[in-house]
């Protein structure tokens, strides 16, 4: 596409392209995306952010205050969209970078990019209002059965929405998940990984009251990280006040990169910086000022 500069700049004006158009970024973007093995293998330097909640102007705000791409290299963690009302200009404007340098960033699945009802809304509904119908969220949903599952930074950092669960234990088995035919109820693995959470209380795995996916804690995260040699392990998925938490004695780090999610949290967003030599840096921010009239 010619004219992908135009398009992001219009973005940043909250004007979306054509129907036509998100087909062509859609389907550009699956070509790339369909030869992709599940777990994404990325050097450093590197910045890993984790989810974004469709919050626009927090995204913008946050390349210029963490670097713009090309001259940085991001990974994100999934949930790229959320409850926030601008979920569309956040996914596009990040797609289209994508597709203009396509070794520069890289996205992972979270559990909002995903076919099941009630995870889904906000961006369904969103497109519903925006364009009059859904096509532009099937085209949308097509692709993200084609997001990557996970990342490996360096052979030694494990990168995921989620967490770990009981029935996968290695690297090798999340390659063989086929990520390719969506997320369906009655097939969780890939939804448990887009969805488990770490907790100090236990020592391997135990169900949530309600949700899906495992709370699972030190000793399982231990086992995880030897069999693979892996030395720190980040996730995404849950909001903390300061952006960020560590568990299990600083061996994962939580992120979460949409500053004041809710005007009555008043949260702080992180991300984590790797240079080329592999030390790593937390750095907060706050949410774009007098960003009130984007939340819900």
């Amino acid at each position: 596409m010619s004219n992908l500069d135009s398009i992001l700049e219009n973005l940043k004006k909250f004007k979306l392209p054509t129907e036509q158009e998100i087909k062509l970024i859609c389907d550009k973007i699956s070509e790339i995306l369909i030869n992709l093995d599940n777990i994404a293998e990325i050097e450093c330097p590197l910045i890993v952010c984790g989810d974004i909640r469709g919050q626009f102007k927090d995204l913008l705000e946050m390349f210029n205050i963490c670097g713009k791409i090309p001259d940085t290299n991001y990974l994100f963690l999934g949930n790229l969209v959320g409850n926030d009302e601008h979920n569309i200009e956040t996914l596009l404007y990040i797609l289209i970078l994508k597709l203009k340098y396509p070794n520069r960033i890289t996205f992972l699945r979270g559990n909002k990019e995903t076919n099941l009802n009630d995870l889904r809304f906000p961006l369904e509904n969103e497109c519903k209002i925006r364009f009059g119908n859904y096509n532009v969220f099937y085209m949308f949903l097509n692709m993200f059965n084609l997001f990557q599952i996970a990342a490996i930074i360096k052979s030694k950092i494990f990168c995921i929405h989620g967490g770990i669960c009981p029935q996968i234990d290695s690297l090798d088995d999340i390659k063989k998940l086929d990520r390719k035919n969506g997320i369906q109820i009655d097939s969780p693995l890939l939804l448990d990984l887009l969805t488990s959470q770490p907790y100090e209380d236990i020592d391997t795995f135990d169900i949530p009251i309600k949700g899906t996916g495992y709370l699972f804690g030190e000793k399982a995260l231990d086992e995880f990280n030897q069999k693979n040699n892996i030395e720190l392990f980040i996730r995404g998925h849950e909001l903390f006040l300061d952006g960020y938490q560590y568990f299990f004695k600083n061996k994962l780090i939580s992120l979460w990169s949409a500053p004041k999610f809710r005007p009555w949290v008043g949260n702080k967003a992180a991300i984590l910086e790797f240079d080329e030599h592999m030390n790593k840096h937390i750095k907060v921010f706050e949410a774009y000022p007098n960003d009130n009239e984007n939340q819900q």
